[in-house]
């Protein structure tokens, strides 16, 4: 497990929030203890991979709201539709009323 405090440096690193001075102290802290990479690498890997989960979920909610739109899109293009064949309708009824029958 990651040390806390370690996690907010490579947050820093991988982020380029550093002072350069800083900055090169932790790549040569990289270069130097081993353990140190692997403990980055390990941190690189959970980024990754919460990224891709953060990745699926986004797309998972999409596809259930593209779920739940779909349904009322129609339902608003049945709407509309009857809505306009209705107007056309009434103004159809006024029109025949208007004119005068020869």
């Amino acid at each position: 497990m990651i040390e806390e405090n370690k996690i907010a440096m490579f947050d820093a690193y991988r982020n380029e929030e550093l002072p350069d001075s800083e900055r090169k102290a932790f790549e040569t802290r990289i270069e130097k203890k081993p353990l140190f990479q692997l403990e980055y690498e390990d941190y690189l890997g959970m980024v990754e991979g919460i990224r891709r989960f953060e990745r699926g979920q986004l797309k998972q909610f999409l596809m259930e709201s593209e779920a739940e739109i779909e349904p009322t899109k129609a339902v608003q293009m049945q709407t509309s539709s009857r809505s306009v064949w209705i107007k056309i309708a009434v103004a159809a009824a006024i029109l025949l009323l208007l004119i005068p029958i020869v």
